[in-house]
């Protein structure tokens, strides 16, 4: 025990040495990169250098090279990948599924051959009885020493029955036989007998009620495990859209303040040449302070989306890595499911879950009904018998010899008070499957007014990206004719910053109506049952690359 928390503390000081290098290494990169200088030819191949060595030490930090660039920018299809393999609840959900993967196994091991077997030997030494001593003369004692052996391998096939192949073996050492022959006596019986229950228990239907049980379970747990990988990758997506988003208004934001302080630049110019008065300068100036103001609050907001994304990935946090969108998103029009599109049901989790549950629920309401029968069965054996001064001819002659011995019969066990325990159990599996079919309606109808809630969600705000397209156009044009004017000496600076504010705003509301809409449409997609085919991952996930 010591030793593994020894080897995982070690593990995890290696991951953190990695993510420090790594770290480092993009610093370095950074500081050694400028946007103005060329580099050189030694110097780019220090930075491809340094390009290969961050690259391993990705590798080393569990972050795979291919889906990690050298400035820390993630792609989402990589991200998503990600989140498939390191999401602690997706990893809960999948082991849940193992577990139920097991109950099958467990229940067909009712079906496993078993081998008994024993060997003893006794003792009895006890007085004679007057029906003895007619046997032994006039012995008044009766004393044996027998030594028996047994082994048997029992069966239960699919019809319900039992079948047991055996063979017992017997030395017998008494006061009956003869002193010269007294332990030389092999008594040997082999057979074979079935008993198989005609009512209760009876075939096949009922023999593998449980296991049928056991996997249609197990397919619930699997339908379960997609729908909340489904979930999370949904919360991942629009995290990483967030990311993107915080990203883009950074960067709207940045720019903004580099040209308010070309303003305030030209504003003190002009100024000098009396061209511009004071109350110019401070307006700029005001400009300024907001602009920077405002990217402050844009830079906050990417460190928090950033820190969430972190979080979905389980990766440690560590502020000189920086993890950033790489993706551009893109506006496009999707197909619309239809409502009525029956094949929906056929791939949606959810459904599928509840539709695995009424399955189960109808085998254990047969299956109660079938407990609640009397006892019937039909028992049957052969056997052959054999008798000689060993073993091995005493099992020689019993099958070929015919001392032989069979039985037939029927056993019938009825409980007097009519089965209580079997009536009430049936009676509740009856009602836990008309449940099971009440919650399968419900889940329809709310699977087929979330499409058509999303759908509608989505056409909105497909339309509020034309809409805020158009704004973004219109105040473009109204600050390129601010700046004409300042270029002709007939400025406002208060008009120039307020054009360029509303601009600047025009260019964030486009941004969040696209992350809008592409949040509507993985919405849609989870609604539907087909997010992880929106992203390519439906293969992935049937070869079983997740578990």
């Amino acid at each position: 025990m010591k030793d593994t928390r020894q080897a995982k503390s070690s593990t995890q000081v290696k991951k953190a040495l990695a993510l420090s290098l790594l770290s480092l290494s993009i610093s370095s990169a950074w500081a050694n990169t400028s946007v103005d200088k060329q580099p050189t030819a030694r110097e780019s191949f220090e930075r491809g250098s340094i390009q290969k060595e961050i690259i391993n030490i990705a590798a080393l930090a569990d972050i795979s090279a291919a889906d990690i660039s050298r400035n820390g920018e993630l792609g989402l299809q990589a991200f998503l990948e990600q989140v498939m393999l390191r999401n602690e609840r997706i990893q809960s959900q999948k082991m849940e599924w193992k577990i139920s993967e097991y109950s099958i196994s467990r229940a067909n091991a009712k079906f496993e051959p078993i081998l008994n077997s024993s060997i003893g030997r006794s003792y009895d030494y006890t007085r004679t009885t007057i029906e003895r001593s007619v046997a032994i003369g006039d012995e008044s004692e009766y004393e044996s020493k027998n030594t028996t052996a047994s082994i048997s391998i029992d069966k239960v096939i699919e019809t319900g029955a039992t079948i047991s192949l055996f063979g017992n073996a017997e030395q017998q050492n008494n006061s009956l036989q003869d002193q010269d022959e007294r332990g030389e006596e092999f008594v040997t019986y082999a057979g074979v007998s079935i008993t198989q229950p005609l009512w209760r228990d009876a075939w096949s239907e009922a023999s593998t009620a449980t296991v049928r049980i056991s996997e249609n379970d197990s397919k619930r747990a699997e339908q379960s495990f997609r729908k909340i990988t489904m979930e999370e990758l949904a919360n991942a997506t629009n995290a990483y859209w967030a990311l993107y988003q915080a990203q883009k208004k950074y960067k709207i934001r940045d720019n903004s303040v580099r040209i308010s302080n070309e303003l305030l630049e030209d504003q003190k110019q002009r100024k000098q040449f009396g061209k511009a008065t004071q109350s110019d300068v401070l307006d700029a100036q005001t400009g300024l302070s907001e602009r920077l103001n405002l990217r402050s609050v844009a830079e906050q907001e990417l460190t928090q989306t950033e820190t969430e994304v972190r979080q979905i990935i389980n990766l440690p946090p560590h502020s000189s890595i920086p993890i950033r969108a790489r993706d551009t998103l893109e506006v496009t029009e999707v197909a619309f499911p239809s409502i009525n599109d029956e094949s929906l049901l056929e791939s949606h989790p959810e459904y599928q879950e509840a539709l695995f549950q009424v399955r189960s629920e109808d085998l254990r309401e047969y299956f109660a009904f079938n407990q609640s029968l009397p006892q019937l069965d039909l028992i049957a054996a052969y056997g052959v018998n054999g008798l000689q001064n060993n073993t091995a001819r005493s099992f020689e002659t019993a099958f070929s010899d015919s001392y032989d011995s069979w039985s037939i019969g029927v056993q019938l066990n009825v409980p007097i008070g009519g089965n209580l325990k079997a009536e009430s159990e049936l009676s509740a599996a009856k009602i836990r499957k008309q449940q099971a079919l009440l919650d399968l309606r419900t889940i329809e109808r709310k699977i087929a007014n979330s499409i058509d809630a999303y759908i509608v969600q989505a056409k909105r705000a497909l339309d509020q990206v034309t809409f805020a397209k158009n704004a973004v156009s219109t105040s473009n044009q109204l600050l390129t004719i601010e700046m004409e004017k300042r270029k002709a000496g007939r400025q406002d600076i208060r008009s120039i910053l307020e054009r360029e504010s509303n601009h600047n705003q025009a260019k964030e509301a486009l941004l969040a109506a696209e992350v809008r809409y592409q949040r509507a449409v993985v919405s849609l997609k989870l609604a539907s049952g087909t997010l992880l085919e929106m992203y390519g991952l439906e293969a992935s996930y049937s070869r079983g690359q997740t578990l």
